[in-house]
């Protein structure tokens, strides 16, 4: 099962990183597999120490898209220290980490979701 494979890669020393892709099958939830690898094979950053590790500014992996964002805005020159970023979405795969991301550029970040009121207005702002 997925379980018992993702147990043998953790043990597998020519096995350096491991992705897991979801839709995991239903008796495995999603919480369930991203936890079952090892924090230092987990290249997307999903694993709960590593999202831990992120948020108190240690050194890990970062998910794949937030860090992909901050390369975009790194390569097209943009500067974001004391500007207002808009982040649209509170997801654990983007939406949060892109924040965080975004505050350790020194960016002032507003999030907005699905029951954020008059987002306009915090888009116009940033």
């Amino acid at each position: 099962d997925v379980l018992s494979e993702l147990e043998r890669l953790n043990n597998d020393e020519s096995v350096s990183g491991i992705l897991v892709q979801v839709t995991l099958p239903k008796q495995v939830s999603e919480q369930k597999g991203l936890e079952a690898i090892n924090p230092e094979k987990d290249v997307e950053g999903f694993h709960p120490s590593n999202i831990g590790k992120l948020y108190i500014d240690e050194q890990t992996f970062v998910p794949c898209t937030p860090l992909g964002i901050m390369e975009i805005l790194k390569h097209a020159d943009i500067d974001i220290e004391g500007k207002n970023a808009v982040v649209i979405g509170r997801s654990h795969i983007v939406g949060q980490p892109v924040s965080k991301l975004l505050l350790q550029q020194n960016a002032t970040v507003t999030i907005l979701h699905s029951r954020s009121k008059d987002m306009a207005s915090f888009i116009k702002e940033a």
